[in-house]
């Protein structure tokens, strides 16, 4: 009876002592929010894909001048008064009206990853405009980060049951949402300052994929992990259910190490599901690899403590060794 009431008693002070830390993480993190609220970023943000739609065709001189790096010199002005009148041009600078009528909603999205990004990288310069333009839905050049600019493509974020993304597949229609707009940010941004890998091998790819979502997640704290992979729920429960098999599964075919581009299509591009040539393959969520390395870099992480600047700057053997990762 005393062995069952001291193994009670341990369970109920191993517990509390769980709360505690879990509250006191909690704390610090509200504390380290609020401080990044209060850090003053410069900001404009250029809605020129309004401005393009409303300007008449014998004025564009008016809004090359101002947008001149949206024109290039080869590129006949009858191309452009072309497009100014251009009915489906039309149809989308109004359809993304709708879904963006003001500024506010989009403006507070980005000042927020600015201000984290300032946060985390106090030594870098950011780019003081954020164009608004439209791509005809082209989703693979969603944003574009330079380094006085942000260009955000509005009419690849209208939501996935948008009539212009039919025939888009699913996979790629959930990342085409007003509220991706800061993920995509935040793993562009990380992107962009990344060290690059020539010829990775396949733990290379998955780790260095890792270390943007990571980045991506602290400068996005409201996005779920589930979020940054662009997973359903569904999708994501198979991913962490199966992380061990995943894992086995690499292991067991000596992938970790091999550099056939081929293994970097079935497991780290993004694609419908990922492919282990099995009958339950497309019960799979595309990209599993990308999974498999944030998980690397956040047991990493929990070691190291790195800055993000030096972890970006980490080569990705170094954060494989030293994760020691057994999901």
């Amino acid at each position: 009876m005393r062995k069952i009431q001291f193994s009670f008693q341990s369970l109920l002070i191993i517990l509390g002592s769980a709360i505690l830390m879990a509250l006191s993480i909690s704390c610090v993190q509200d504390r380290q929010e609020r401080a990044i609220s209060q850090i003053t970023v410069e900001l404009n943000l250029l809605r020129f894909d309004l401005e393009f739609a409303q300007t008449p065709s014998d004025h564009l001189h008016l809004i090359k001048q101002k947008y001149p790096y949206f024109f290039p010199q080869e590129v006949a002005d009858s191309i452009w008064e072309a497009k100014m009148n251009d009915s489906l041009q039309m149809e989308l600078a109004q359809e993304v009206r709708k879904v963006f009528p003001s500024n506010d909603e989009l403006k507070d999205q980005i000042h927020a990853v600015f201000q984290h990004i300032k946060y985390y990288f106090p030594d870098l310069l950011l780019p003081k405009s954020v164009v608004t333009t439209t791509s005809e839905v082209d989703y693979q050049h969603q944003i574009i980060i330079t380094d006085s600019l942000v260009v955000i493509a509005l009419d690849t974020f209208l939501g996935v049951d948008h009539p212009f993304y039919k025939g888009v597949y699913d996979y790629i229609k959930i990342g085409m949402t007003k509220d991706r707009i800061p993920t995509a940010l935040a793993l562009e941004f990380a992107t962009q300052n990344i060290t690059p890998i020539n010829r990775p091998t396949l733990i290379e790819a998955m780790i260095h994929e890792g270390q943007k979502l990571y980045v991506a997640q602290l400068l996005c704290p409201r996005s779920s992990e589930q979020q940054l992979l662009g997973y359903t729920q569904q999708e994501y429960e198979w991913a962490d259910a199966n992380a061990r098999f995943v894992w086995e599964y690499f292991i067991t075919n000596d992938y970790l190490f091999s550099t056939e581009p081929k293994l970097f299509n079935r497991f780290v591009a993004l694609a419908p599901f990922s492919k282990f040539y099995l009958e339950f393959d497309q019960d799979t969520p595309g990209g599993l690899g990308k999974y498999v390395g944030l998980q690397i870099v956040k047991a990493y992480m929990e070691k190291a403590k790195l800055e993000l600047p030096k972890l970006l700057k980490t080569r990705p053997e170094v954060i494989f060794n030293a994760a020691k990762y057994k999901p």
